[in-house]
């Protein structure tokens, strides 16, 4: 084993004397494994992790932080996005990829993003983007509709997203109602 000595004199930071240092260097025994631990883990376990992550930002950076990560998030025949989907949305009415599912859910979340920000009505092009909303909305409503029909007894998901969507300030000045206007007008609507 080889020891490494090392003296210097200086001023120091706290004291401001000018004492000679003395560091002795011991090499550590131990080998420190640098291996990412995400690369020890089974993929399942990975894409745990991913599912537990509340935001689409940090599924983002943990796909991004070492290759198993990459492949339980994007690989495995895209089951990571199918059980996000499905989490997130309805089933819809028909059966679609791994990698389509994947591309439907970002399509949604960004379409959402744009209409639930200010991007609607502050002029960048508020045409493109509901319009993209009216095809996203007749997707949720067709895929609510197909699992309605399949479970009548529970609400599919995709309403509480229209919901939200037509709940949405924005939206509600632009048509000309007030929250109170709108809720008068869902109490004489039947479903």
């Amino acid at each position: 084993m080889q020891c490494k000595i090392t003296s210097y004199s200086g001023v120091t930071k706290d004291k401001g004397d000018a004492r000679p240092r003395i560091i002795l260097k011991i090499p550590s025994t131990k080998r420190i494994n640098r291996a990412n631990l995400f690369d020890r883990l089974p993929i399942e376990m990975n894409q745990e992790i991913g599912h537990n992550l509340k935001e689409d930002q940090d599924v983002e950076a943990f796909r991004l932080s070492c290759r198993s990560a990459n492949s339980a998030v994007d690989g495995d025949a895209g089951s990571f996005w199918r059980r996000r989907f499905l989490e997130t949305y309805d089933r819809p009415a028909k059966p679609t990829t791994g990698l389509e599912y994947r591309k439907a859910y970002r399509l949604r979340k960004k379409a959402f993003r744009n209409i639930y920000t200010h991007h609607l009505c502050a002029g960048n092009s508020p045409m493109k983007h509901e319009a993209r909303a009216i095809v996203i909305l007749q997707s949720l409503l067709a895929d609510a509709s197909a699992a309605a029909k399949a479970n009548p007894l529970r609400l599919p998901l995709n309403i509480a997203h229209v919901v939200r969507f037509i709940n949405n300030k924005i939206i509600l000045q632009r048509a000309g109602l007030t929250r109170s206007q709108y809720r008068m007008m869902l109490q004489g609507m039947t479903f």
